[in-house]
């Protein structure tokens, strides 16, 4: 250790136990200095993790509204429709062949729909 050699030229007494005394606070203060950083960094990693899954989570509400969303607009329409082809089926009689051709409109209205969904993404 320089300073100690320093302080030996300068004419001080400086024993050997003084100089391991020394050395042994130092290594103790820099080991405290090391634990101290090592800490900060690993509260900022949490804090950064903490933020990301904060953020995913966001993302993941947002979707599920989303999803369900378009859930309630889909059954929205399929009421729509049912009821329209439960009504139509009422007015004209609902004899077999005509419900089955308006279940096919149905089928058609819904293959469209979804046709649609498809393409608007």
């Amino acid at each position: 250790m320089k300073s100690i050699e320093f302080c030996r030229k300068q004419g001080y007494q400086v024993s050997t136990a003084q100089q391991r005394e020394v050395f042994q606070q130092l290594k103790a203060d820099y080991e405290i200095v090391l634990k101290k950083e090592h800490e900060k960094a690993e509260q900022i990693r949490v804090r950064e993790q903490m933020r990301e899954e904060q953020r995913v989570q966001r993302e993941i509400q947002k979707e599920l509204e989303r999803t369900q969303r378009e859930s309630a607009r889909r059954d929205s329409e399929r009421d729509a429709i049912e009821h329209a082809l439960a009504d139509a089926l009422s007015k004209i009689g609902g004899t077999e062949r005509t419900a089955l051709s308006l279940l096919t409109v149905y089928f058609f209205i819904k293959v469209l729909s979804i046709w649609k969904l498809r393409n608007n993404r």
